[in-house]
């Protein structure tokens, strides 16, 4: 397993999801794609807001799937569908350089931190 993917139960919180994917995203600053476009995980290694949260044990075999589908999949993820959605749209449809942007507005939209992320 790539133990760089996944998060925890003590990081199943709102903000610990927020501060995995925001802190991945930042640092790997480019978008996960496949052929298709945007992907749990890409062809070049990378991974998508929602893909970084999951094992690869936790891969669904549509690697396409969007956050909707993998709440559905994996209920544990459920009471966060909102959050993995907006996380979601900032990766799929917003280029990185405007990430550390969005992701401040969507930190300050839900009452959340922002982590600090060295590049």
């Amino acid at each position: 397993m790539n133990t760089q993917y996944g998060i925890s139960d003590g990081e199943l919180t709102e903000q610990g999801i927020f501060t995995k994917v925001a802190t991945h995203l930042l640092k790997q600053n480019d978008k996960a794609e496949t052929d298709e476009g945007c992907a749990l995980r890409g062809s070049s290694g990378t991974s998508c807001a929602v893909g970084c949260l999951l094992r690869d044990d936790e891969i669904a075999d549509d690697v396409s799937e969007c956050a909707e589908e993998t709440c559905d999949r994996l209920p544990k993820f459920q009471p966060f569908r909102d959050l993995l959605e907006d996380l979601q749209g900032i990766h799929d449809a917003r280029d990185p350089d405007v990430w550390p942007t969005e992701l401040s507005q969507l930190a300050k939209a839900r009452g959340l931190v922002m982590p600090e992320v060295q590049s």
